[in-house]
């Protein structure tokens, strides 16, 4: 198995894992203060891509990673705000990355062994 990364895996990025934005767009469905509102629903964080290479291994022993220059054109990022959802809301993310990623390999996991069954 083969992943590329665009870079050297230090690009950072603010995941989220899949509870967390749904628990936070169920808060913003129920709140009247939400309506015509913008929020970020990320964990609030920024991690490095090559750390979730790295749990990628933990889960996939004869993985191979690739690191590949970065393309010119893609910005640079990293965490983005989430006080306004917390503050308003009550918006609480649960899940970093290495809790987060690991529940998403698992789940991937099952769900491929039964498809393939």
């Amino acid at each position: 198995l083969e992943i590329n990364i665009n870079g050297d895996g230090s690009d950072k990025l603010d995941f989220t894992y899949i509870d967390d934005l749904v628990h936070g767009a169920t808060l913003a469905i129920e709140n009247k203060n939400a309506r015509n509102e913008t929020f970020n629903m990320t964990y609030g964080e920024a991690r490095a891509i090559g750390e979730m290479a790295e749990i990628l291994k933990e889960h996939f022993e004869d993985i191979n990673i690739n690191y590949l220059p970065k393309d010119s054109l893609t910005p640079d990022r990293g965490t983005l705000n989430v006080d306004k959802a917390r503050d308003l809301l009550g918006y609480q993310p649960q899940n970093p990355i290495d809790i987060g990623y690991p529940k998403y390999i698992e789940w991937y996991k099952d769900f491929w062994s039964q498809l393939k069954s």
